[in-house]
């Protein structure tokens, strides 16, 4: 049944604050089972002027007459994460006029289906479409049939007693009684448990169709060895989080039930993802160790909280065309973006304010880097929210409480050595997100430059904001924060690797002179060889934020444009490039802009579409 959802305040109060007690995730599941029921309700709708009906008809029917007898049955599996991953995939490529495949994705109903009458112990027999030589039954596994190509009918059979089976011409696959049970032409569905107060249950899904359809890289079927690694990390990750993190432990085991394994990522670091449209599910690459597990677990299970927030409770009334800085990630996003950062991010700041303190002596450097680097940025992210005007009472309810906790921790004391690695790396990020999405205005950089050509003081009055171009030049490298990484992570390594710096770019292949020269403290150096590398290749982004940062910390709380504003510095010096002339020292020409006066609209420049605080 379809029931109209109303969040009790203290609910939405420990949401905004960022937790969330059993109690109110399971109003959170009850919002996404109604979700689920309108959008099969919309489905159905949408198939007929499509002719796309007589697909969903079979498995729509044998659903309902499943829930006449076995109302839970349905309702876990319209709960399942893949399942809301289908409804959602289908209900977009309704939108755009089906096509010749729609009719195999739309067919999969039919084994949502029989999945919910095998287990309400139901009899029941249905023809749905083979997925490329398989049958997926979810939340139970994956039947083999080689050779069926897309669309190719399989019957499946269940009567009250006997084992369900999946026959297409003289294949057959029949399960086994217990259907975690690996058999003959059977993949099970894997089911992993932590042990702990409260226990976690999850699925390890590497079979389902649905179980990403926004294009990221999901891993293959695991081998044994594999899932074991995945079943000690999990294990390990949740003794963690119910001893240290009791608040988030709770929500998570009320809400996680599926972990999606991804692929390798990009440059051997971690990723993680959550999709509004599967409650309940977690994408994220093998880890690297225990902690990574636990800190992604709280992270991705923050976005899956406040997206169901979000179908239930309008929180901001942007659309998806103004885009904002966003400090954890190097692509302007939209608000609704920067909301769920933010939001994610200031659990993440929680998590790392108490694993300072909890961390063995090794440890303890690379946590207190964390949470005040994520305290810094999230606190900047909210600012940037509030200022949006964008915002409904509920969106400024929620960031408002996120604003009080980091403030509540502006106190909280950080060893210098972490609090200035912290700052540093606040600086680089966002110097570097300026260079490749901030745009100035060609007509006043040419102004400037012909300032600079006659010997005039640099005119910054009147600036008009930048223009933000999603999909500036890529940041190729960044082998400076891998080698800031280390040094926190491992700072015995990082120091026996010291004495020879050769030895430390090879470890980071990433990695310039100039970045270990400045993570070594050779300022002179450093500056020397990033200056030397922007004369040969003047558009190298790291570079310039390398730069930022030597003259950062030669001036301390000093402004500096280089680091205000270093788009501009950029434009202006490839402008001189183009002009033929001799370029000066990209220092040189900071310096020069920043003698001049402060204006109105060079403030207004450096705060523009979101970027600065």
């Amino acid at each position: 049944m379809i029931t109209a959802h109303r969040l009790p305040r203290p609910d939405f109060d420990a949401l905004a604050r960022g937790l969330g007690y059993p109690g109110t995730v399971r109003a959170l599941r009850a919002g996404q089972l109604s979700k689920h029921l309108l959008q099969l309700r919309a489905l159905l709708d949408a198939a007929g002027p499509a002719g796309l009906r007589p697909a969903l008809e079979p498995g729509f029917q044998l659903l309902a007459s499943t829930q006449q007898v076995a109302a839970e049955a349905v309702t876990d599996l319209l709960l399942h994460p893949p399942v809301g991953g289908w409804l959602a995939h289908s209900l977009r490529l309704l939108r755009r006029g089906g096509g010749p495949a729609a009719a195999v994705d739309l067919g999969h109903l039919g084994a949502i289906a029989a999945a919910a009458a095998q287990r309400a112990g139901s009899s029941f027999e249905i023809i749905v479409p083979a997925q490329a030589g398989r049958v997926m039954l979810p939340t139970l596994g994956s039947a083999i049939l080689p050779g069926l190509r897309p669309g190719a009918p399989v019957t499946i059979t269940g009567r009250a007693g006997q084992p369900v089976s999946i026959q297409a011409g003289g294949d057959r696959v029949v399960l086994p009684g217990d259907p975690s049970a690996p058999a003959p032409g059977w993949l099970p569905l894997r089911r992993l448990t932590a042990d702990g107060d409260p226990r976690l249950q999850i699925y390890l899904d590497d079979l389902d169709p649905f179980r990403d359809r926004h294009g990221t890289q999901t891993a293959d079927r695991l081998d044994d060895r594999a899932v074991r690694r995945w079943r000690n990390l999990i294990q390990a990750a949740w003794t963690l989080l119910t001893e240290r993190h009791p608040d988030y432990a709770r929500a998570i085991a009320a809400g996680l039930s599926t972990i999606v394994p991804l692929g390798t990522s990009p440059g051997g670091r971690g990723a993680s993802a959550t999709s509004q449209d599967s409650f309940g599910c977690c994408l994220m690459s093998e880890p690297v160790d225990a902690l990574a597990v636990a800190v992604g677990l709280v992270h991705e299970f923050q976005h899956a909280k406040l997206g169901a927030l979000m179908d239930m409770l309008p929180l901001h009334t942007a659309d998806r065309t103004e885009r904002y800085y966003a400090p954890w990630r190097d692509d302007p996003r939209p608000l609704g973006g920067l909301l769920h950062g933010t939001y994610a991010f200031a659990a993440v700041t929680d998590f790392w304010r108490v694993q300072r303190t909890a961390a063995p002596p090794a440890q303890a450097s690379f946590a207190h880097f964390e949470f005040a680097r994520w305290r810094a940025q999230t606190l900047l992210a909210a600012r940037t929210l509030q200022a949006s005007g964008q915002l409904t009472d509920w969106g400024r309810a929620v960031v408002t409480a996120v604003q009080d906790r980091m403030m509540g921790w502006a106190g909280d004391e950080v060893p210098a050595g972490a609090a200035d690695a912290a700052r540093a790396a606040v600086i680089d990020h966002e110097v570097s997100w300026r260079l490749r999405h901030l745009r100035p205005d060609p007509g006043q950089v040419q102004r400037i430059a012909a300032a600079w050509l006659a010997g005039r003081p640099c005119p910054l009055a009147d600036l008009r904001p930048p223009e933000v171009r999603p999909g500036g030049p890529a940041l190729t490298d960044n082998g400076r924060r891998d080698l800031l990484l280390l040094r926190l992570r491992d700072p015995r390594r990082f120091a026996r690797l010291s004495a020879q710096p050769g030895k430390l770019a090879a470890l980071v292949p990433d990695a310039s002179e100039a970045d270990v020269a400045y993570l070594l403290g050779d300022l002179d150096r450093a500056a020397a060889d990033y200056q030397r590398m922007l004369r040969a290749r003047p558009d190298r982004l790291t570079a310039w934020a390398g730069l930022a940062l030597v003259r950062g910390q030669r001036a301390a709380g000093q402004a500096d444009p280089l680091a205000d504003t270093p788009e501009l510095i950029m434009a202006i010096y490839l402008r001189l490039g183009d002009l033929g002339q001799a370029q000066p020292g990209p220092a040189e020409l900071a310096a020069w802009v920043g003698r001049a006066p402060v204006t109105a609209g060079a403030a207004q420049y450096r705060t523009a579409a979101g970027s600065g605080p």
